[in-house]
């Protein structure tokens, strides 16, 4: 990377319960002529850690993201957050904390990192929000701390230990005797089933989450990881060989409603029947794919999205769809969805897109450039008409 591309500031989080604010908060300081580092979107090729620690050292400012339970694995010497946030101490970082939908930072944490109870830190509720221009205040204020110099100096009495500030790239390291087999899509990491074919959208919101209790109408938002280093204890199967290799869990929101977690090492595979997958999810506002939902053995994306009535953003184009040969209702009646990335689909087998985006009332445009209709069947209801009048054309044999 040459000097003209350094980074300006290092974001810090927790992927679970973190990745969300932490890709808002890079797209909003970018829209300000800020280089925003984001481990998820930036990292390249190589040993990963000493690439987080130079990019922190070329980077003035820091925003630790402390969404809710981000410090409680700090405990250990190795975690990487922690890691992080030393680091960027020693260095002596502009480190602005900035607690999302958490009231207070936790009274007990290690006395390495104990520091930033001392610093001013931002606050901020997304689900308090009420209007757009309270985020931009919002980002208005962080920016203003970032413009600011350090108020406090790293203490020379806190060790630094020396797996947290190596200054030159690692030497090559010999061979380990066994390693980790790559991650295969569709072969790994297996998503159980979880078809909801149900018709009225009280029957579907009321239908069990996967292997929980809990009811998809009571979920608020859905986000997949690569890791299994955040899950709990507590975290379910939700495995389709029931070998643990994908698993769940939740956490609750502030009102009322739960964040969903689906991790596995590598990423997630679909299911190749992805029937009514996320059908019936009303009340979800967000769901984050982050390129850990593998797609390429999926053959029915039947009423993958029904009813989910309050997302109005979706972004699949991480979805490989080459084998997927029916497309029924998925988007059907996502009233509000305003934007949805289909750019990449691979239509060439499909053929049922019978109203594929029925009651999306709220787009405005749709990218379908590279869509092949060629085989496509059944099409009644593809698309509103207040859409495109005359969606038919795509489907006229020549």
């Amino acid at each position: 990377m040459g000097q003209a591309e350094q980074y300006d500031v290092f974001l810090s989080y927790r992927r679970a319960g973190g990745i969300k604010d932490a890709m808002l908060i890079k797209l909003a300081l970018e829209n300000h002529g800020y280089h925003v580092f984001l481990d998820l979107s930036d990292l390249g090729a190589g040993e990963f850690g000493w690439q987080l620690f130079q990019r922190i050292d070329e980077c003035r400012g820091f925003v630790l993201i402390v969404s809710p339970h981000a410090l409680e694995r700090c405990e250990n010497e190795q975690d990487w957050l922690r890691l992080e946030l030393e680091h960027a101490h020693d260095k002596g970082k502009n480190i602005v904390p900035v607690l999302m939908d958490v009231d207070n930072l936790p009274e007990n944490l290690p006395k390495s990192i104990s520091f930033i109870k001392k610093l001013q830190r931002l606050r901020f509720n997304f689900y308090n929000l009420d209007h757009f221009d309270q985020f931009e205040a919002f980002i208005g204020r962080l920016l203003k701390y970032l413009q600011s110099e350090p108020v406090l100096p790293p203490p020379p009495s806190v060790p630094v230990r020396q797996s947290a500030t190596p200054l030159s790239p690692p030497a090559p390291s010999k061979p380990t005797q066994s390693r980790k087999p790559a991650f295969v899509a569709g072969r790994d990491n297996v998503l159980m089933e979880d078809v909801n074919d149900g018709t009225f959208i009280e029957e579907c919101a009321s239908a069990r989450v996967f292997s929980t209790k809990l009811e998809r109408r009571q979920i608020k938002t859905i986000t997949f990881l690569d890791s299994l280093a955040d899950a709990p204890k507590s975290a379910k199967d939700f495995s389709q060989n029931k070998d643990q290799s994908v698993l769940g869990w939740t956490r609750k929101s502030s009102d009322e409603l739960y964040d969903l977690y689906i991790a596995g090492e590598g990423g997630v595979s679909a299911p190749k029947k992805c029937t009514g997958l996320f059908n019936g999810y009303i009340n979800v506002i967000g769901i984050y794919f982050n390129e850990a939902f593998h797609t390429d053995c999926a053959t029915s994306f039947w009423d993958t999205f029904r009813y989910c009535e309050k997302l109005t953003t979706l972004d699949l184009s991480s979805f490989h769809t080459g084998n997927v040969t029916d497309m029924y209702g998925m988007f059907y009646k996502c009233a509000r969805l305003t934007h949805l990335d289909i750019s990449g689909f691979d239509t060439s087998k499909v053929t049922d897109m019978r109203r594929m985006f029925d009651g999306c009332d709220s787009l405005s445009s749709l990218n379908l450039s590279n869509f092949d209709f060629s085989h496509v069947r059944s099409c009644y209801g593809f698309m509103p008409d207040s859409l495109d009048p005359n969606w038919e054309r795509y489907f006229t044999r020549k």
